[in-house]
Order: structure tokens, then C-alpha cells, then sequence
């Protein structure tokens, strides 16, 4: 099943070909986040306020959230709505609202690039990476880690293949959670 595609998204980006898909879609697999009243979330919004304001505060924060798939595409693209943007003296906008990606290379999946959102970012940003060629590519989006994010769209070129991203190797990982 191919995600819907989604011509009606607003865009800055100069990309002729440039076609976004809602994340919330198949082929694309969302771990370690589910979306809940508008918003994705680390553990469900009736846990979290009943266990105290700190808990409530962060479980909207999309540490260790991402987003994994396939394709052949020549470029990724994200256009983000986010909130509760943070922002401190001691942790830089990229490392807190920034989204990263990862390409898996002979089996690992290596560093490839980051999505690095304006110093003036209200509720939304968007970006693109490029790649040398086309040729089809496992790739992993990690959410921000001290951000909100409320909706996330991909943008491939509208010819790309889009396939789910391999199983991961073991079924259960191993999660931590706390602050």
C-alpha cells in the first residue's frame, strides 16, 4: 500500500518533482511515538496526567521517536508542524527541535544528515536533503528530541519507489524511559 500523497501541502521548497506523503501512512513505519489527540506522544495522555506535571510535560517530546522506510528517491524532504518548542541556553535548536536521518549502509545504519529548523521557528519548518544518485535506500527519521511534533509530512519525488523498511533484527528492543 503506497501512503497518500498529498499535493495540497504548502511548501517553500523550489523542488519541481516534489510530492509529500503524511507519515501516518503505510509504507512508512512510526516507532517508538504514537499520534493521540493531534500530537504524537511518548505514553498515553491519561498516564501521563496521572502521574505528575513533570511526566505530563515531557510526554509530548518525541525522544526516540522515528520514522523508517525504503526508497530511491534523490532527495528527502520533511515540512514539520511542531509546538512546545525548546529552547535554552545549553542545548542548541538543532539538537532539540532539529529532525536527523540515517542510511542503512552494508547492514549498520550510518549518520547521513539533519534537518536543522530557523533560529526563528514558530510552529513549523521544512528542509531537504540530497543524495549523489538514485538508487534505493533504507533511511531512518529521528524526531526532534525536546519538541512537539503535531504532524510530519516526507516529500520524495513524485516517481520514487516507497517500500516499509526491513523488520528490525530483534522484535522486542530494549527501551529506557525516564528524565
Amino acid at each position: 500500500m503506497q501512503a497518500k500523497k498529498m499535493p495540497d501541502i504548502e511548501t517553500t521548497l523550489q523542488i519541481p518533482d516534489l510530492l509529500y506523503r503524511s507519515c501516518e501512512e503505510a509504507p512508512f513505519r512510526i516507532y517508538g511515538v504514537f499520534k493521540e489527540n493531534g500530537k504524537f506522544r511518548r505514553i498515553p495522555e491519561k498516564v501521563a496526567s496521572e502521574t505528575n506535571e513533570e511526566v505530563y510535560k515531557m510526554h509530548v517530546r518525541t525522544t526516540g521517536g522515528r520514522i523508517r522506510f525504503k526508497t530511491d528517491s534523490k532527495y528527502i524532504a520533511i515540512n514539520a508542524k511542531v509546538s512546545d518548542i525548546y529552547r535554552v541556553s545549553f542545548v542548541s535548536l538543532q539538537a532539540s527541535a532539529g529532525f536527523d536521518f540515517y542510511v542503512k549502509k552494508d547492514g549498520t545504519q550510518i549518520y547521513d544528515g539533519f534537518f536543522i529548523p530557523p533560529s526563528n521557528i514558530t510552529d513549523k519548518y521544512e528542509g531537504c536533503a540530497f543524495f549523489p544518485d538514485k538508487k534505493l535506500r533504507e533511511i531512518t527519521i529521528n524526531l526532534p528530541y525536546c519538541t512537539c511534533v503535531n504532524e510530519l509530512y516526507i516529500g520524495l519525488q513524485d516517481s520514487a519507489t516507497l517500500l516499509p523498511a526491513d523488520d528490525y533484527t530483534y522484535e522486542k528492543p530494549i527501551v529506557y524511559y525516564g528524565s
